[in-house]
């Protein structure tokens, strides 16, 4: 997963969105990939791995969000 998104990073910026304890931020940053993160607040980065479902729907919105105000030649 992680050289796949390292490819289409390119030299990035990339941002991860729910970084949460960042599961690809440090693996691309590996990779020579320059990388951001956000997540709603500390509590969620220290209780999202713990609570089922980890709030997919509130994931999906996000995402969908993003994919809205892309420019037309951006990747999401």
């Amino acid at each position: 997963m992680v050289d796949t998104l390292a490819q289409l990073a390119g030299p990035g910026p990339a941002l991860e969105l729910g970084i949460g304890t960042g599961r690809a931020a440090p693996a691309l940053a590996s990779h020579k990939v320059a990388v951001h993160g956000i997540d709603a607040s500390q509590a969620m980065i220290e209780k999202l791995p713990a609570k089922p479902g980890a709030s997919q729907d509130d994931q999906v919105c996000c995402f969908a969000n993003c994919a809205a105000r892309l420019k037309p030649a951006g990747a999401f």
